[in-house]
């Protein structure tokens, strides 16, 4: 993960997401699995975040983005899970009858903050600062 520089801010800012089918259906296979790849790619990059790494399996989805300090993860979720539906509904219309209510993810999600360096090492900086003043 590299440091990205906006204007104001430095950051490297990475998430793991697991994102669960609704009622876990097991919906990802063949082309659909290639498809939702590929709709998480342009909306990543059409909402201005990296998508490094994609892993499907049948009823869920766990992603390793990256996205810049002004985009809450709530929000990374809520984007790529909504538009990824839409196109997945548009692109195979069955989904929509597969899944209760048309609904293609579960309304929960898992995240967890990626970092570069560890809790430990951060402890220990933070614990030093105006330690030897």
């Amino acid at each position: 993960m590299e440091i990205v520089s906006r204007r104001h801010s430095r950051s490297a800012l990475g998430y793991h997401f697991v994102f669960v089918t609704k009622r876990r259906r097991r919906v990802f296979f063949g082309k659909v699995e290639a498809a939702l790849k590929r709709v998480l790619s342009e909306v990543s990059v059409g909402a201005g975040y990296g998508l490094e790494l994609v892993g499907v399996d049948r009823d869920h989805v766990h992603l390793f983005v990256t996205a810049p300090p002004d985009a809450p993860p709530s929000e990374v979720a809520r984007r790529l899970k909504g538009e990824s539906a839409r196109r997945m509904r548009a692109t195979f219309p069955w989904l929509k009858g597969r899944v209760p209510g048309g609904s293609l993810w579960s309304p929960s999600f898992f995240v967890a903050s990626v970092g570069a360096i560890s809790e430990g090492a951060v402890r220990r900086y933070v614990a030093a600062q105006g330690a030897s003043a």
